[in-house]
């Protein structure tokens, strides 16, 4: 059988690869694979350089994987579509019309063995298309270092798509003598695969599933996003299995007459009642395995982490059109949460017609998510993981820390949208639970008595010696500040931070190193993927962040009693300080012996301060550092405040906290959600609001991975996917088809 199997493969396969169809369709599928794929990439290019300069947020999945892989891959299904049953048109239909079937039939061979030698010939044949349209894949790892897993993850779900179409087309061939007609048929039914999932909210209730699970599209999304999962492998090879079985009994029913020709029909049927019930199983027990690099298609490290710890009921009613494609995400994402958390109850509503729970939550708007524990509620809309984790820890908590940003000496705007606001930032610690306020500190020097956290982002304007005493006395009652300080910080604030044995630089780090040029990006960004060890830093080793234009920080002496220090990220090994602002601006910074210092020098410190006056307080022991008297006054005398004092939320913390960056523009619009630095920024919230569950790798938002292309670039990725590739293939097919018509 495994001869015979191999002779009629070899057979059907170069019978293929001698007619014109093969150069036809391979040059038709590489071209469209190819104009497909540089649109997408150039689109992707262009959302880069949006992310890049203008400061707009970019959508979600700013991923290779998910802003080019997927696509692409999503793309060529459609092109199998039209080119697989050209190639399984032929394969029965032929031998019907040329007379050939009789005599081919006298062979000891049985009807199985045709039918899979056939297939497999039809399903090598798709695989070479493929893997010829993997050369873009090539030339987008030629720019950039795509995920490999999610790519693997693709291929596979294409070459089952492969086995899905060859098998239904070798099927239809059994049917009539005409190949136009084995394709047509082949072509209805594979749309109707195609579209089956649109009808599902026009259906009752009780079928609507069905047309999900008839779905073809929904079942390879997951492949496209670098996800395996059992049922959506068991769905190809059911249908694939299906297809064979139903071409093996076509062809045996040419054979025979009457009750017998319909008694073949019992295994293809027996076959798919079986195939519903393991499709059945599988969707009550579904396992899913990421391919992914980073775990994008699971639950985030944060999302696990919180919801351990939530032990209360918790209510979530979404509403969400039958309609709407959102519906489906928001479903899958409710059973992720409850597998996790016990006491979730979830439901999806429709707003048109589940009026009387419409009117019952409150609920005004499409797409509204509403969490309720006890007598406390939250409303969102549309939110996606992070945003309903944070929702679901805050409604179970009670808690809502309140972060201050002092304004009024030429700081970022949180409502600014342009490259260097920090709108973005705003959103995303809203996202996070967070209320966020700002605070005119020079109007009124006091930090409210509700502020968990105090940020501050790039002053221009110098403090007043009341508002550094505000600060003071924020911190002696165990308040936490997030200092984010570019270069050209106002001396004022600098003074004040080397009572806590932190000098400012007033540098520019300037680097050498390789990185820079993989990411495109200059020498005044500092690129990290390495880590001090503290609680802020849980989870992001190996994950890259950048800092544009920062200074570095500098420790005034060994140690001072009552400030523990911590560095957490120090620049690479070929970065340097630069002094000269001229050599900065003219773009050609080099390294100043005995006036530079070489790197590594840290740029992002966080410290703990003992709440004891004597200690926070202490002047270092430089003979050149002045003590201020007048701070150090007030900080003893905030220990004396009594019941009468200020009543803080912080409710006695046992020590005060301050995280320092040399550098605000890695929270601004333009880079925030590029890379890790969304996460390394929330997780210094966490830990500065004392919300260390909150301290872990979140889900994909917007950011990701830019991907800038020279003019160059651009051109070569257009010659080769849509001129000199295709020609290449189907000029060596059309070579193949004239060689071996000249030796037949």
């Amino acid at each position: 059988m495994k001869r015979a199997l191999r002779a009629i493969a070899r057979r059907e396969a170069g019978s293929f690869l001698r007619s014109a169809m093969s150069p036809t369709a391979a040059i038709a599928f590489l071209l469209l694979s190819g104009i497909s794929f540089v649109n997408i990439l150039l689109e992707y290019d262009a959302l880069s350089r949006s992310a890049l300069t203008s400061g707009q947020n970019v959508r979600e999945g700013f991923t290779l994987a998910a802003g080019v892989v997927q696509p692409l891959v999503t793309s060529m299904t459609l092109f199998l579509m039209f080119v697989m049953p050209a190639i399984t048109m032929r394969l029965f239909a032929e031998e019907y019309r040329s007379g050939r079937y009789g005599l081919v039939m006298t062979y000891p061979v049985a009807e199985p063995t045709w039918v899979l030698g056939k297939f497999a010939a039809a399903w090598l044949l798709g695989l070479l298309l493929l893997a010829a349209a993997g050369a873009d894949l090539l030339v987008l790892t030629s720019f950039a270092a795509p995920d490999a897993g999610a790519m693997a993850a693709a291929l596979l779900g294409l070459s089952l798509v492969a086995a899905l179409m060859a098998s239904w087309g070798v099927f239809f061939s059994t049917l009539l003598p005409y190949q136009i007609v084995s394709y047509i048929l082949s072509f209805a039914f594979l749309t109707l695969l195609f579209t089956a999932g649109n009808l599902e909210p026009y259906l009752p209730r009780p079928l609507a599933p069905l047309a999900s699970g008839l779905s073809l599209p929904e079942h390879f999304a997951r492949f496209a996003r670098g996800a395996v999962g059992a049922r959506d492998v068991l769905y190809f090879l059911s249908w694939t299995a299906l297809g064979l079985a139903a071409a093996a009994a076509s062809l045996a029913g040419r054979r025979l007459a009457g009750a017998r020709r319909a008694a073949r029909w019992a295994t293809p049927l027996a076959l798919a009642a079986l195939l519903a019930v393991l499709d059945l199983a599988a969707a009550r027990a579904p396992l899913v395995w990421d391919w992914t690099r980073d775990r994008d298609n699971s639950l985030s490290p944060q999302t696990v982490r919180v919801l351990s710890v939530l032990d209360r009921e918790v209510e979530v009613a979404a509403f969400y059109q039958r309609l709407d494609p959102r519906r489906r995400v928001v479903e899958a994402m409710l059973t992720s949460f409850g597998d996790r958390m016990p006491g979730l109850a979830s439901r999806v509503f429709d707003p048109e017609t589940d009026l009387a729970r419409v009117q019952e939550y409150g609920v005004t708007t499409e797409r509204s998510v509403v969490v309720t524990c006890g007598e406390r509620r939250r409303r969102l809309l549309d939110p996606d993981e992070t945003a309903l984790v944070n929702a679901l820890y805050r409604v179970v908590s009670g808690s809502r820390p309140v972060v201050y940003h002092i304004q009024g000496h030429g700081e970022r705007q949180l409502d600014d949208r342009e490259r260097i606001g920090m709108s973005a930032y705003a959103d995303a610690v809203a996202r996070e639970g967070y209320v966020l306020r700002s605070l005119l500190l020079p109007a009124a020097p006091e930090i409210p008595a509700d502020a968990a956290v105090v940020a501050l982002a790039s002053p221009r304007e110098e403090f007043s010696g009341a508002e550094l005493a505000a600060l003071d006395r924020f911190l002696a009652r165990g308040g936490a500040l997030l200092l984010m300080l570019d270069p050209g910080t106002p001396p004022s604030v600098a003074t004040w931070l080397r009572r806590f044995n932190v000098g400012l630089g007033d540098d520019f780090l300037v680097t050498a190193s390789r990185a820079n040029a993989q990411l495109r990006v200059d020498e005044l960004f500092m690129v990290t993927a390495a880590y001090g060890p503290h609680e802020i830093t849980r989870g992001l080793d190996g994950m890259v962040t950048l800092f544009p234009f920062c200074q570095s920080l500098t420790p005034l002496a060994a140690a001072m009693r009552g400030v523990e220090a911590r560095t957490l990220i120090l620049s690479d090994e070929d970065s340097w300080s630069e002094t000269d602002p001229q050599a900065v601006a003219s773009g050609r910074p080099v390294f100043d012996e005995g006036r530079d210092r070489a790197g590594p020098l840290p740029f992002v410190v966080a410290l703990t301060v003992a709440r004891d006056p004597d200690a926070a307080a202490d002047p270092l022991a430089a003979p050149e550092l002045p003590a201020d008297t007048e701070v150090t006054r007030r900080l003893r005398e905030m220990e004396k405040v009594g019941a009468d004092g200020p009543r803080s939320v912080i409710r006695e913390a046992e020590d005060s906290r301050l995280v320092i960056f040399g550098d605000a523009d890695f929270a601004a619009n333009s880079a925030l959600n590029l890379y890790g630095n969304r996460d390394l920024l929330l997780n210094t919230l966490g830990w500065l609001s004392r919300d260390q569950v909150l301290i872990a790798t979140r889900a994909p938002g917007a950011g990701g991975e830019p991907l800038i292309l020279t003019a160059t670039q651009r051109r070569l990725a257009g010659w080769i996917c849509i001129a000199a590739w295709p020609l290449a293939v189907g000029l060596l097919a059309a070579a193949v088809v004239v060689r071996r018509r000249r030796h037949h």
